[in-house]
């Protein structure tokens, strides 16, 4: 699958709490507590407002100084490393809707 096709937002059965810019999260899917550093909370907030890891990673790169290539790797990873732990769903995944 072409991961510039992908989109993901933020699954609604995920537990949040905010404390300075990042983010705890408890995922029942897996069962664990996440802690996101700025960045990871920085995605996760905004996966669900863009057309797509491309949008995702031009709209990071218009906030954060980076190189744009290294950014695209690192948005995919920690992207696909959410997905894996329930935090994200891809789009039109049933865990998405209400």
């Amino acid at each position: 699958m072409d991961p510039n096709n992908l989109r993901f937002q933020p699954a609604k059965d995920v537990t949040v709490a905010e404390l300075e810019g990042e983010i705890v999260a408890y995922s029942p899917k897996s069962a664990k507590g996440y802690h996101l550093n700025e960045t990871a909370a920085w995605i996760w907030r905004h996966s669900g407002e863009c057309g797509g890891l491309p949008a995702l990673v031009a709209k990071m790169s218009e906030e954060f100084d980076c190189d744009l290539v290294r950014l695209q790797t690192d948005v995919e990873r920690v992207v696909n490393e959410m997905a894996a732990a329930g935090l994200l769903v891809k789009c039109g995944n049933d865990l998405a809707e209400e």
